[in-house]
């Protein structure tokens, strides 16, 4: 199996206050250099909205596509290939709102698919942070990240399962996969 590991991960707000955000690494990420990525964030809403802006306004920054649950099958599309359409247009990092309908200021991942490697590191935030990164930009005042996420491409290596077998009392028969 292909073998990846998260490592430590971090997001800081360093303008317009300084505050720490909850953050989690995409699946299949690659890391930031050492101190991380700073740049100036920009929200978008739709991929293209994100075309209609252009390279200019999205080279080095960190694209955050705040992008409310619909179905899953519709908005894991800005996970899966957000960060790779970011890239392309000059981003330095890409965070996604959590595809998720529902948050308890908690971080929702699952695996990015990168077109072209090593690809630009890529996170998701809270349903909260992203909401409220996108009212500062409303509001029109920049705010400013630090990306950190330590996720290394570990190659190949072998993988083990472990599978058990507990017949039940009374339906032994009957099956249950956890």
């Amino acid at each position: 199996v292909q073998l990846w590991t998260r490592g430590e991960e971090r997001l800081s707000m360093l303008s317009p206050a300084a505050r720490e955000l909850e953050v989690l690494g995409l699946g299949w990420t690659v890391g930031t250099p050492d101190g991380g990525v700073e740049a100036e964030v920009l929200v978008v809403h739709s991929f293209e909205e994100l075309e209609s802006l252009g390279a200019e306004a999205v080279q080095g920054r960190i694209v955050l596509f705040d992008v409310p649950f619909t179905t899953y099958g519709e908005t894991v599309a800005y996970r899966r290939d957000g960060p790779g359409a970011a890239e392309a247009l000059g981003a330095v990092a890409a965070l996604v709102r959590s595809v998720s309908p529902e948050s308890l200021y908690t971080p929702h991942t699952g695996t990015t698919n990168y077109k072209t490697r090593p690809g630009i590191p890529a996170a998701a935030v809270t349903l909260e942070d992203a909401e409220w990164l996108r009212g500062l930009q409303e509001a029109g005042t920049p705010a400013r990240l630090r990306l950190e996420l330590g996720a290394k491409d570990g190659g190949e290596g072998i993988s083990h399962n472990v599978i058990g077998e507990i017949p039940g009392r009374e339906k032994p028969e009957e099956v249950v996969v956890i």
